[in-house]
């Protein structure tokens, strides 16, 4: 993965973006591992991978939740489902971790 995001930062114009998702879909521990559990890719996992190619000034991740992902594997559709619910975030949960990434050169 450390290869991977490095030559897409090197194969980025000035200015390019990048938009990486990853899978979430398992619980992240909410003890004394929940800033270090990096046994999947969680929002830190990601956001620490991305620092060894990027600026972290110039990405930002995001994530979805639980009931999402109970939704998702359930097959429900979006018009199945109550918006509201689907605003609430549990960090302990992440289905999609996503992030944009733009290539940038600071001074």
């Amino acid at each position: 993965m450390r290869k991977a995001l490095a030559n897409l930062g090197r194969s980025l114009k000035q200015d390019g973006a990048l938009l990486v998702t990853v899978p979430g879909i398992t619980p992240v521990d909410r003890g004394e591992w929940r800033y270090t559990w990096y046994w999947t890719l969680t929002e830190s996992a990601l956001a620490q991978l991305l620092a060894e190619s990027f600026d972290p000034r110039d990405f930002f991740t995001v994530n979805s939740e639980r009931f999402a992902a109970v939704c998702f594997l359930q097959g429900l559709a979006a018009s199945e489902v109550p918006t509201a619910k689907l605003d609430l975030l549990d960090p302990a949960f992440p289905v999609v971790i996503g992030a944009r990434v733009v290539k940038r050169q600071h001074q």
